[in-house]
């Protein structure tokens, strides 16, 4: 999903066994719809409006407990794709999904994709074994950030970042503090490791952005392979 582009819902590897003249018509015709830098796109027990796939930019995924603390549950960008439960268990949104960058989001809704599985009953189960591979996709990439020192967490988020919005620009504007929310550590630590890898000449602050100068320094710091990027 690293390096898929997206120009219509066909795009999407759900969609990509589809034949019929028609549904791929009807697909390419729904409009994506844009969220700048912050805003809600769906809320914890929202009635559901559609399964959510991510043209473009980033996303992330969260609850906020009893509390009031948020946990963040993932992080989806370009081909990632949201809320397939509860078009299977009709249910409402699990799960908040905020823009963390600018971000174009495709809807289906509950009926139109009902539809689709009347005219395609193969695509009914493409659906459930994405939402299995999605499932798998968050837990490994959960997984792997928790066996991750906190500052190689810090520098794989900010390759994570980087891919989702431009890796040619190489520019990343995030705040620290949500860097810090990603992570589940402190500001002050989470502004020490940029500044460890400001030193180490691997990014660069331009303002509130930060400029990856060096891909594979940054990835040796994360412990990524720099074949991932």
């Amino acid at each position: 999903m690293d390096d898929l582009i997206i120009n219509s819902l066909v795009s999407f590897p759900v969609f990509r066994d589809i034949k019929d003249d028609a549904t791929l018509s009807f697909l390419r015709s729904i409009p994506s719809k844009k969220f700048q830098t912050g805003q809600i796109i769906v809320s914890y027990k929202d009635q559901f409006r559609g399964v959510l796939f991510i043209k473009n930019g980033l996303v992330k995924m969260y609850k906020n407990g009893a509390s009031g603390k948020e946990s963040i549950i993932g992080l989806g960008n370009s081909g990632s794709t949201f809320a397939i439960e509860s078009v299977i268990n009709k249910a409402p949104y699990l799960n908040s999904i905020e823009a963390l960058f600018d971000t174009e989001v495709y809807f289906l809704s509950h009926t139109e994709l009902v539809g689709l599985f009347s005219s395609d009953k193969n695509l009914l189960f493409g659906f459930i074994k994405e939402l299995c591979l999605e499932v798998n996709y968050v837990e490994n990439r959960l997984n792997s950030l928790l066996n991750k020192k906190t500052s190689e967490q810090i520098a794989e988020v900010l390759i994570t970042c980087a891919k989702a919005v431009n890796k040619e620009k190489d520019i990343i504007d995030i705040r620290v503090s949500e860097i810090s929310k990603i992570i589940g550590t402190t500001n002050n630590y989470a502004h020490k490791i940029i500044k460890d890898l400001v030193r180490t000449s691997a990014i660069k602050m331009e303002g509130k952005k930060i400029r990856i100068l060096n891909w594979n320094k940054l990835c040796s710091f994360a412990g990524t392979d720099i074949n991932y990027v």
